[in-house]
């Protein structure tokens, strides 16, 4: 082999090799920073409802709210059922009477109570619908409260424990079919395999009962605070 030719072949290869050192250096420059794994952890939602301190209270006052509903229902009931039956006696006083004037007055005064009935009856519906539209209203503020408290909750503990990502496992449960349902079983089971989010959470992933803890101890922080400063 010539000088010449020795010559060329070591600078080709010393430029394939530099080529290489840059793309190579380059590569590296490019790769991404490396990161701490991303922590998730998971609650079950319907368990920390349940083990809620709030939502006791919250269902206390729901109670009350349906009893009082109940008590003045059966007042109303009671009162309308009264004019009714009233109302059924004048009839059949009505049928037996045999005096013109008698008649005539009890015919006027059958008239007035079933004016007064189907009054009674209709403040009553009107009433009826007012009320349980208003505990309608009440649940789902306590429902929302509840959720927008969860999840205050969650994002402080996230921040102190680092948490990244926070899901609901709804992993529980086996799959069912209802039999009264219009809709076939192969819909069912496919609805709620598509519904499914989680599949597996690990137990220590599962934080339901720290929450439960620390939101129980916010709630009852925050009312031995409203007690000492009414």
């Amino acid at each position: 082999m010539t000088s010449m030719r020795k010559f060329a072949l070591v600078s080709a290869l010393g430029f394939g090799l530099l080529a290489a050192g840059m793309a190579s250096f380059n590569a590296g420059a490019a790769r991404p920073a490396q990161h701490n794994p991303t922590v998730v952890v998971a609650v079950r939602l319907s368990a920390v409802l349940e083990g809620l301190n709030q939502f006791s209270d919250a269902q206390i006052r729901l109670k009350k709210i349906g009893d009082d509903f109940e008590t003045e229902k059966n007042k109303q009931d009671t009162e309308y059922k009264s004019l009714k039956a009233q109302r059924d006696d004048l009839r059949d006083k009505i049928k037996s009477a045999t005096d013109p004037n008698q008649k005539d007055k009890l015919i006027k005064n059958f008239d007035d109570l079933s004016e007064t009935a189907l009054d009674t009856y209709a403040k009553f519906s009107a009433w009826q619908r007012y009320a349980q539209e208003k505990a309608d209203i009440e649940k789902s503020l306590v429902l929302q409260d509840l959720y927008q408290s969860i999840r205050a909750s969650i994002q402080k503990m996230a921040d102190e424990r680092h948490y990244d990502l926070v899901v609901v496992d709804d992993s529980a449960g086996e799959l069912a079919v209802n039999p009264e349902s219009k809709a076939s079983r192969e819909s069912q089971i496919r609805q709620q395999i598509f519904d499914r989010q989680v599949l597996y959470i690990s137990p220590p992933t599962d934080i339901t009962d720290e929450l439960i803890d620390y939101m129980n101890t916010a709630y009852k922080s925050g009312m031995s605070a409203a007690t000492k400063n009414p």
